[in-house]
């Protein structure tokens, strides 16, 4: 079921810190300005919008392909892929969903709806903390306008946009959707408001 998905996973970790997922381009500047965001926060909130387990990936482990980012991004998971889920997460949405991939110990029974912590100083795919909310809360949950990744698929006006399945998550670059409205993890005190007020000012 996710043989295709998982088959990208490591190309997906390796190329890209935030896959940026927009209707239409999303500046350089705009980026740089979310990553200047995220590391200034030193620790984000992000939710799940899928959990796949990490033995999914056995046969790209069994690959020798690839860049060194790859092999060494194998090295760091494919000796304990059965203690590990792949877990795709999104921390903010405002004219692009920002969402990437992170590893995370399989005893976290993660699910779609979730609420993760992320260190921002850590590697992107590596920079799972702990689990804020198994299941939203009054206070802690996604905000604003809903996250449109959070039940597997990216809809507007109701209809799922045609290729985002088989692309969103294998091309970090990929255009597919843009939206004027904005939201994102609201957690005990903690705000996507705050963390990302300069990016969302420059937009």
């Amino acid at each position: 079921m996710y043989t295709n998905t998982l088959n990208k996973s490591f190309l997906l970790l390796a190329v890209v810190s935030t896959a940026f997922v927009s209707g239409c381009a999303t500046s350089q500047s705009s980026k740089d300005v979310f990553l200047r965001d995220q590391q200034k926060a030193g620790v984000v909130y992000a939710q799940v919008d899928k959990v796949i387990p990490g033995i999914e990936g056995k046969s790209d482990c069994e690959k020798t392909d690839g860049t060194e980012r790859i092999k060494e991004i194998r090295s760091k998971i494919c000796g304990r892929l059965n203690e590990v889920n792949w877990v795709r997460v999104t921390t903010l949405k405002n004219k692009a969903l920002f969402n990437n991939m992170e590893i995370v110990p399989s005893t976290m029974t993660l699910k779609i709806g979730s609420i993760v912590r992320l260190d921002t100083s850590k590697e992107v795919g590596f920079r799972f903390v702990d689990v804020a909310a198994y299941e939203e809360t009054e206070t802690c949950k996604w905000m604003g306008s809903g996250n449109d990744l959070a039940d597997d698929k990216l809809t507007t006006a109701g209809k799922v946009v045609g290729g985002f399945v088989a692309g969103a998550l294998v091309l970090p670059a990929a255009a597919f959707y843009a939206t004027d409205r904005q939201g994102g993890v609201e957690c005990n005190g903690w705000s996507y408001k705050t963390a990302y007020s300069d990016y969302l000012r420059s937009n």
